[in-house]
């Protein structure tokens, strides 16, 4: 009978293992958050608009970004799309990282997620509504900012075509 139940101990899995196994989990999942927050921060800091990328014909055969061609294709990317707000792109990853890693049990309902989503989106207008003025290539609040606030390129369709630019600049006070 003691063989037993000692066979039986071995056959379940003890508690212990599945809680090794979940911290291992985190660990990873942490420390890679951590180095792709890196790297997108070491490709943002060391962006050059003149490196070949995607978006960018260059005379130049090797980027001057930190991480090479993949960074100089991230960074154009997320500085086109997003402005300055993709500076807030590798701050999410450390804190996504942290939570990982100290095991922070984080309730997030889909009113959070579509709060931080808003509050990324009022980021990117509020910087285009500072550059609403200049004809460039590049935008404050990015591609997404300069649409959300002029619209198509001709003024309509954004919130200061409906709202003037005070207005929509109150509207995006408010969603922040």
């Amino acid at each position: 009978m003691a063989k037993a139940v000692s066979a039986r101990q071995k056959s379940s899995p003890s508690p212990q293992k599945g809680e090794a196994g979940r911290k291992l989990r985190n660990e990873i999942i942490g420390i890679s958050l951590v180095a792709l927050g890196m790297a997108v921060t070491l490709a943002l800091v060391s962006y050059d608009i003149k490196d070949p990328s995607l978006q960018t014909a260059s005379a130049r055969q090797h980027p001057n970004n930190w991480i090479g061609p993949f960074g100089a294709n991230l960074a154009a990317l997320l500085y086109s799309v997003l402005g300055w707000v993709a500076l807030f792109v590798p701050v999410s990853l450390f804190a996504l990282a942290y939570w990982r890693l100290r095991e922070v049990r984080v309730k997030l309902s889909w009113l959070k997620v579509g709060g931080l989503v808003l509050l990324f989106f009022a980021m990117t207008g509020l910087l285009a509504v500072f550059d609403s003025g200049r004809r460039e290539d590049f935008h404050l609040g990015g591609v997404f900012g300069h649409f959300l606030v002029n619209g198509n390129g001709r003024g309509e369709y954004g919130l200061a075509s409906f709202l003037g630019t005070a207005g929509a600049s109150i509207v995006l006070l408010l969603a922040f």
